[in-house]
């Protein structure tokens, strides 16, 4: 495959990208238009995303986006972050409102807005590396990107990330352009994207942040136009009204339980955190200080690392000083940059270089990609057993809180109330057993609970994420009443509860 093609004009004069100024050696033996392999990846990529897109039952994570779309009104899912969801936004909720009210709440229509989110990513991702670079890298970045564990996986899963990816990366493209031909029209669009960026993920603040320290450079070298910093503005004020929430969003995420899922945090010594925030500091300076090495002077390739790795370099080093809070879905619009800067390494060392790399590379990264259903989480099954096996009265209990996974008992926190399974399950179950919350926080409180209404009911289930030492602290007293675990499953475990004929009703 080769991604050639006749190298947008490797004698580009200044005023129009002189970075397309990458060195074009001897072309490879065969060749085809940039045009043309981009057209074979986006229809190659939509294939693997939306393929038995609704064979797989709906994760725990997908479930709660299915209950947010379900709601009667947007008003109603504006209620929904602060004890339901921290850092997720709103905006995918509301737009999954309105898909799913055309197309409904199956499996594969509640996925089927990040499979298409997925694939406008790849038409994003060519125009930004076109305007950025040239015709070769942009389409070697879209064969890099849509093949990606990343988005291949996401693209299968009811959550707003894709489309996150697809906003923040239509901000990035406005603000570069705005940037060299700013104009009103231009600049309220890039503002527009970038609020909305926030709105789906609150990662987009990093992204802006890195925006503005390369602004910052701007008017350190006497590049100071001032509609990219207005475009910023627009952004952040259209964020505003929202900020109460995002303020106590933010306490819970690093100063409540909500990051332990991900982990506690780390007991590294002052001095050890000193040394990370010094690296961290010593790398965002050398990226957005550091001097010129481009022949463009709108330094395309600085601004691509500088937003590809900058919020990564946050993530990482705010997570060895203050508590874990990385995942890599958190950056998925770095995913997609780091594809870009990748493809404009490569670019360098010629055509036939260049197309056996992304050929490799693309290989090593689909057998990255599991070969079956990404998690499978048995609600299903779950929904199945408990219709079997219980009378209708019989009660459902589920931890409420944030998760916690360090064995804590943790604090009182109004984190998910009806418990974070409580949808999951709700989506497949639909008999009229009570559903029945319990403090995930408090062991001795939820013990009591469910033994009082398990003896009362004559049975019934525990619905829990705890490993089996921790949720046997909330299990009635075993020499009263008969326990089994009948699902483990990962973070998922399933017991069902039945009193003995001394405690029966």
């Amino acid at each position: 495959m080769s991604m050639g093609g006749q190298a947008k004009a490797a004698t580009i004069t200044k005023g129009a990208k002189s970075s397309t100024d990458v060195a074009a050696p001897a072309r490879s033996a065969i060749e085809l238009e940039p045009t043309t392999v981009f057209a074979l990846t986006t229809a190659a990529a939509p294939i693997l995303y939306f393929y038995r897109l609704g064979a797989a039952s709906l994760g725990a994570s997908e479930a709660y986006s299915a209950w947010a779309a379900a709601m009667p009104s947007p008003a109603s899912i504006l209620h929904i972050p602060v004890p339901l969801d921290p850092g997720k936004q709103v905006f995918y909720y509301i737009l999954l409102h309105y898909f799913t009210g055309v197309f409904g709440l199956s499996e594969a229509s509640l996925r089927m807005l990040s499979a298409v989110s997925a694939v406008v990513t790849l038409g994003i991702l060519f125009v930004l590396a076109r305007s950025m670079f040239n015709d070769s890298i942009a389409v070697s970045a879209c064969v890099l990107w849509a093949f990606n564990p990343v988005i291949m996986l996401l693209s299968r899963r009811a959550r707003m990330y894709p489309m996150f990816a697809g906003i923040a990366l239509t901000h990035f493209m406005l603000l570069w352009r705005v940037r060299s031909k700013p104009t009103w029209p231009r600049t309220i669009a890039c503002g527009f994207f970038g609020a909305l960026a926030i709105y789906t993920h609150l990662a987009g603040l990093f992204l802006v942040g890195a925006e503005a320290a390369m602004l910052m450079r701007d008017f350190f070298h006497g590049r100071r136009d001032k509609m990219p910093w207005v475009a910023l503005a627009i952004a952040l004020v259209l964020f505003l009204p929202y900020f109460p929430i995002f303020s106590t969003q933010s306490n819970q995420m690093v100063h409540g339980h909500w990051l332990d899922w991900i982990g506690t945090g780390y007991h590294f010594s002052l001095a050890a955190k000193a040394l990370v925030a010094l690296v961290a500091g010593a790398i965002a300076i050398a990226i957005v200080f550091g001097p010129p090495n481009e022949d463009d002077p709108d330094e395309p390739l600085r601004w691509c690392l500088a937003w590809g790795l900058l919020p990564l370099i946050a993530f990482l080093s705010a997570t060895a000083i203050i508590r874990p809070m990385f995942h890599i879905r958190y950056l998925i619009p770095c995913v997609a940059m780091i594809a870009l800067i990748l493809a404009r390494v490569l670019e360098g060392f010629g055509s036939k270089v260049r197309n056996l790399a992304v050929v490799a590379i693309t290989v090593v990264l689909l057998i990255l990609v599991p070969m079956k259903e990404i998690t499978h989480e048995p609600w299903r099954d779950i929904a199945a057993l408990i219709t079997a096996q219980s009378p209708p009265d019989q009660p459902i209990f589920f931890e409420s809180g944030f998760l916690f996974f360090d064995g804590s008992e943790g604090e009182a926190n109004p984190g998910f109330p009806t418990g974070y399974y409580r949808n999951a399950l709700d989506y497949y179950f639909h008999r009229g057993n009570p559903r029945v919350a319990v403090p995930g926080w408090d062991s001795a409180g939820a013990k009591t609970i469910i033994t009082d209404r398990v003896t009362a009911a004559g049975g019934g289930w525990l619905v829990s994420w705890k490993n089996a030492a921790y949720a046997r602290l909330e299990l009635p007293d075993p020499e009263a009443f008969r326990i089994r675990q009948i699902v483990d499953y990962h973070l998922i475990a399933l017991y069902r509860i039945e009193p003995t004929k001394s405690e029966s009703r």
